[in-house]
């Protein structure tokens, strides 16, 4: 009865509307400014660059760790960013060049991801933080916070082994060649599905694809992300839930084999 005096109460008082509305009303900002974010934020398709000889921020550790696993270096390279903006990036692969594995070295943005070209063309993506939202069906990407690197490699391959589907090979000297062309790939398919738009305006001649680096969502593509986003946002405690009983079976599952 108390708890129905309380709920009567609170539906009566008006201090409580009053924080409804504000919370409701902070949300929606939220939401808008989301919104817009995505609408008018240039997305780039990142040009890189091989440096030689810099000194790596971060990842010195993660790349001596792919070494004891196999993983050769193909290169580290910019994205031409400056300052505390420019992305530093190693790429390593594996013996039989199925894996390629991505090490991002920056204090800010600290990450890495496993890589996997399927026969139907689409790639599957381990990524050590959460996954990130893709409207263009060519990524199937899915997180393994905090798990090192061993396991991170046993639950990417039995995800490989689950789509019952053939496997290419990545080529060391083309690389960075085919990851551009990914983020290319990727931007015509929401600009054609109507889901982006191109923002730098297209060189005269040659292939416009290849010219346009520079893209943004439509007011389509906008809503629809932010409507991935409400549906992330209500399920990140069942998908923090399954990445920890993932990760902890991988390491289990990695362990009872000897790793």
């Amino acid at each position: 009865m108390a708890r129905i005096g309380l709920l009567a109460y609170l539906w009566e008082s008006s201090a409580f509307w009053w924080v409804v509305a504000i919370v409701g009303g902070l949300f929606a900002c939220y939401l808008g400014l989301l919104f817009f974010v995505a609408l008018f934020e240039k997305q780039r398709i990142r040009l890189l660059t091989r440096v030689e000889g810099r000194t790596l921020p971060t990842g010195a550790e993660l790349v001596a760790e792919a070494e004891r696993h196999g993983f050769r270096s193909v290169g580290t390279f910019s994205d031409g960013d400056k300052g505390f903006r420019e992305g530093i990036v190693t790429f390593m692969l594996s013996a039989d060049g199925v894996e390629l594995l991505w090490i991002m070295h920056s204090k800010l943005a600290r990450r890495h991801q496993i890589v996997t070209r399927l026969a139907d063309g689409t790639w599957l993506v381990t990524s050590s933080v959460k996954a990130t939202t893709d409207l263009s069906g060519l990524r199937r990407e899915e997180s393994l916070p905090d798990a090192a690197l061993g396991p991170m490699l046993h639950y990417h391959r039995t995800r490989v082994a689950a789509t019952d589907q053939a496997v290419a090979a990545f080529e060391a000297d083309r690389v960075v060649e085919d990851w551009v062309a990914h983020a290319r790939t990727r931007a015509e398919a929401m600009i054609h599905s109507g889901l982006g738009r191109y923002r730098a305006p297209r060189l005269a001649g040659g292939d416009p694809a290849e010219n346009a680096t520079v893209w943004s969502y439509t007011l389509r593509g906008a809503l629809i992300l932010v409507g991935c986003h409400l549906r992330d946002l209500s399920q990140t405690s069942q998908q923090m839930k399954q990445s920890k009983a993932a990760a902890e079976e991988a390491v289990e599952q990695w362990r009872r084999q000897g790793g």
